[in-house]
């Protein structure tokens, strides 16, 4: 995973937007509120079991949550939520501040390798959520740039970045997880992503997250 002090460095910029996509219970959202706090950081997450701790639990005043999918589409999309228990000591489990129902590897992507790989991670449960796109969320807010994407969407990058064609243009940094793995329908690996990303380079990989960064935009707020 990225140092949040390698982010402030890359970023530049006191009062930096950030949006996290898949925010889960909000606890990287702190992480990057406290390393921007004249910033705004903006969070989705459509799974309402995290959306309900991230409510409890983020209380920063330059964070926002929006509780919706993000893809390649506007209205609604089948959600398949994850289940099971974490296979550790629930000592540690409650130090980490997990759920005893494991809720972090939900997705609009059908699972699939992941079935395999995580036996004890179930997904027995399938609901609707909204979903819109990126393109369409930064228009009706009036977003114009954004510094720092952080995608943590579980197989769903592609649609993700499908919807997000102009916003993309002036986003400067796009981070991401990846898996070597089809865990669900349809994701793609790495290359795969950055042939979604043609105005973007691959400055860094972080064993299953990658940053891109923005070629036409770079240098410009070096001094911002």
């Amino acid at each position: 995973m990225i140092d949040l002090n390698h982010i402030a460095s890359l970023v530049a910029r006191s009062n930096a937007t950030l949006l996290e996509v898949g925010a889960n219970d909000g606890t990287d959202t702190r992480r990057l509120a406290k390393t921007f706090p004249f910033g705004q950081v903006i969070a989705f997450e459509p799974d309402p079991r995290a959306a309900m701790r991230f409510r409890e639990r983020v209380q920063e005043k330059n964070v926002q949550l929006f509780e919706t999918a993000i893809g390649d589409r506007i209205g609604s999309i089948e959600f398949h939520q994850s289940g099971g228990l974490w296979p550790h000591s629930e000592e540690q489990r409650i130090i980490q501040g997990l759920p005893t129902d494991w809720d972090q590897s939900g997705s609009i992507r059908k699972p699939k390798l992941h079935l395999q790989a995580h036996p004890w991670v179930s997904f027995g449960n399938i609901i609707q959520v909204p979903i819109t796109t990126l393109d369409q969320w930064s228009s009706s807010n009036k977003i114009v740039l954004v510094d720092f994407i952080w995608a943590d969407v579980q197989g769903a990058e592609a649609d993700l970045i499908s919807g997000a064609s102009d916003m993309l243009q002036w986003t400067r940094f796009f981070y991401t997880e990846f898996s070597k793995q089809e865990f669900y329908e349809g994701a793609l690996d790495l290359d795969g992503i950055a042939s979604l990303l043609p105005d973007f380079e691959l400055v860094e990989v972080y064993e299953n997250d990658a940053l891109f960064a923005n070629k036409r935009l770079s240098g410009i707020f070096d001094h911002a």
